[in-house]
């Protein structure tokens, strides 16, 4: 049986490698699905398959009178997807890690009749977020009428309900990795890895360092909000006298048309503070492993909380209060609240600003 690692983030190509270790699987039975990062250049087993992520996939919304030519079409464009999945597992029954089924693609990977099992992987702040069904989102309505639900399942072949869900309960569900027990709740079946992070990186320049976070993903956090809680972090920083810091950019950021190292050398002059750019091919979370004297900024980002479990709690502060004082933000964005009301069980040996 083959095993299918969906390689999303550094920290998923940590955990994947952790998984591999523990559960003493060959490395030749072993695909990384990746993407958005140069997986390349981390060192490990030659073994291990690499699959560069080209899938692509849309759900459409026909009406009465175009179902029948979207019915031709989707079902096409499923047997093509199914036709490359059947090339990267070789034909091959398969097992199927990964961070969350949200992207169209990633369930067809998990509901392919090929794949026997699916297991969820632990990354970042989405797999301690609490299931609330009245957040999940749907592909349509509930007063939808009655036949376009029987069309939906048809021209997609039962491979989608209409909950677009981070952690489906599928059929061929097995378990799910993480590092702490507090990670997807009460799921069943939880396997708890041991940190997954090593002392392979090092950069003796770097003293202080401030993470970004994917903002982007929570809705109503505006760019607005965000760099209000970074000038604190500048402001905080003037005053303890740092006169320099290293920045690392969200991966998913560089796909944004902000340019948020643009915005924070401007930002850094007007508090006499030199901003460096960080290589987006260090893995933060190994670089603060190899080296404990780093003190790190943040806001949301997870990183935050990898680190504070295995770092002093000085060196590691949170500017995630600061949106307190924004009333029409704190007040009116549930979605950033329950967020944040995570914080104290997840980042309690942290320093909130």
């Amino acid at each position: 049986m083959r095993h299918i690692f969906d390689i999303h983030s550094p920290l998923t190509l940590m955990i994947a490698l952790k998984i591999i270790e523990q559960q003493d699987l060959n490395f030749s039975d072993c695909t990384f699905f990746y993407s958005k990062i140069d997986i390349i250049n981390y060192k490990f087993s030659p073994l291990i398959k690499l699959y560069i992520n080209n899938l692509k996939f849309k759900i459409n919304y026909p009406s009465v009178i175009t179902f029948p030519i979207n019915y031709f079409f989707e079902r096409r464009n499923i047997k093509k997807i199914d036709t490359e999945i059947n090339k990267i597992v070789e034909k091959e029954d398969f097992c199927f890690y990964t961070s969350h089924l949200i992207f169209p693609e990633k369930r067809l990977f998990a509901t392919h009749k090929l794949c026997k099992k699916i297991y969820y992987m632990e990354e970042g702040l989405m797999s301690y977020m609490p299931y609330d069904p009245k957040n999940i989102k749907k592909f349509y309505g509930d007063n939808i009428n009655k036949y376009y639900k029987l069309f939906f399942k048809m021209m997609y072949n039962n491979r989608f309900n209409n909950l677009i869900e981070p952690f489906p309960k599928l059929p061929n569900y097995s378990g799910c990795f993480a590092i702490n027990e507090t990670a997807f709740g009460n799921f069943s079946k939880k396997i708890i890895i041991t940190l997954p992070f090593v002392k392979n990186e090092n950069d003796d320049n770097i003293e202080n360092l401030l993470v970004l976070d994917h903002f982007e993903d929570i809705k109503g956090f505006t760019p607005s909000y965000y760099f209000y809680c970074v000038i604190e972090i500048f402001k905080y920083l003037e005053k303890i006298k740092v006169k320099s810091i290293h920045v690392k950019i969200h991966p998913a950021q560089k796909f944004k048309k902000i340019d948020h190292f643009k915005i924070l050398e401007k930002i850094g002059k007007q508090y006499n503070i030199t901003v460096l750019n960080t290589s987006e091919n260090i893995i933060i979370e190994n670089l603060i492993y190899a080296n404990r004297n780093i003190k790190l900024f943040g806001i949301l980002s997870s990183t935050l909380y990898y680190v504070s479990l295995f770092n002093e709690k000085s060196r590691i502060i949170s500017f995630l209060e600061t949106l307190n004082s924004v009333d029409d933000f704190a007040k009116n964005n549930n979605n950033f609240n329950i967020v944040r009301n995570q914080f104290p069980s997840l980042f309690g040996n942290i320093t909130i600003q």
